[in-house]
């Protein structure tokens, strides 16, 4: 299921709700893409804000946010940027994973990058806007199919506090789960436990003890 969301200083949602991508769904989401023009003023924490605050109806079902923007608010009520990424983490009750996408020499890269690695997500720049709409249906066609949701870890002797990130994406195909961390010295043996959620919303569970 998707939706399609165009903003400036206010969001205008495609549809009412997601829809099923059928053809007739994508035939509609081209047409409104295709009308699109850039002018006026643009508020990105307006246009973003709406689409995290909410619960999700359905907790095992993941979702994906994907911004497309320069991360320039040019409104007169513009966030700055630390205050931006605050509300957004405070607000996204509906822990949606977030990935930007900018392009071009404006682009503010620090809000983006920081929006997306707060939100448990990834960020791209691409130098140019010629060519960045290749760039673009690469970055979201190498994250299109989840195969573990809400992934969660636990490492066994109080390794947590030195992990990174502490908060996990989901696991996609063709993408590795690399996580950070260091352990005590003169440890001999850890425990890793990662869980998370199946395309059928089912519990999967991986344990894995490292050789140190």
């Amino acid at each position: 299921r998707f939706n399609v969301v165009a903003f400036r200083d206010n969001p205008i949602r495609l549809f009412p709700d997601f829809k099923v991508a059928d053809e007739d769904a994508v035939v509609a989401a081209r047409k409104f893409l295709s009308r699109l023009r850039a002018k006026g003023k643009t508020d990105v924490y307006a246009g973003l804000a709406p689409f995290v605050n909410f619960a999700r109806p359905d907790p095992r079902r993941p979702y994906l946010v994907f911004l497309l923007s320069d991360g320039r608010s040019t409104t007169d009520s513009a966030l700055a940027d630390n205050e931006f990424i605050t509300q957004i983490i405070r607000h996204n009750q509906a822990r949606a994973c977030v990935f930007s996408f900018s392009a071009g020499e404006e682009s503010n890269r620090f809000r983006m990058d920081l929006l997306s690695d707060n939100n448990r997500g990834r960020s791209l720049h691409f130098d140019s806007v010629t060519g960045a709409d290749e760039a673009l249906k690469d970055y979201i066609g190498g994250l299109s199919e989840v195969l573990v949701s809400d992934l969660r870890c636990q490492i066994t002797g109080k390794l947590l506090d030195n992990i990174y990130p502490r908060e996990l994406e989901h696991l996609f195909r063709g993408s590795p789960l690399t996580v950070y961390g260091r352990f005590p010295k003169g440890a001999d043996e850890i425990g890793i436990q990662i869980m998370g959620y199946d395309v059928n919303g089912e519990r999967e569970e991986l344990i894995i003890r490292p050789l140190l």
